[in-house]
């Protein structure tokens, strides 16, 4: 004798909704084979040359939000790597503010494309400072 089995209402909602998200999740499986792997350009390198006798700190400003890249001893040379997707391809300005000084230095406005290689150059004259773009 088959003695029917009454499945509370909330049990019945949890099973559906169950069933729904497995559903859903298989189908977030699904991808499709002829897409395009994503393409992710290599950090940019960032090359500086300081000719001032005071330690800078360097900074790069890129879409119009400014990131410290890093501290450069004086009369020395360090090198930075940048992600080329934090805003590069509105162009950056290169920053070396002195530690222990006054004043900084800048570029005017470089426009750098995937694989190419900012030379920052901090001159002993703050006002002189400059950074070009070349291919590697």
């Amino acid at each position: 004798m088959n003695i029917p089995i009454r499945v509370p209402r909330q049990f019945r909602r949890l099973r559906t909704l169950a069933g729904v998200l497995a559903c859903a999740s298989f189908a977030g499986c699904q991808h499709n084979k002829n897409a395009q792997p994503y393409y992710r350009p290599d950090p940019i390198e960032i090359h500086v040359q300081s000719e001032n006798f005071l330690d800078a700190n360097v900074y790069i400003v890129a879409g119009g939000v400014t990131q410290r890249l890093g501290t450069v001893i004086g009369n020395s040379k360090a090198n930075f790597t940048y992600p080329w997707n934090n805003g590069l391809s509105t162009g950056v300005v290169m920053v070396a503010t002195t530690i222990g000084g006054q004043g900084s230095g800048r570029s005017v406005s470089l426009s750098v494309n995937p694989g190419q290689v900012i030379e920052f150059r901090i001159a002993s004259q703050l006002r002189q400072t400059y950074a070009t773009v070349h291919d590697p």
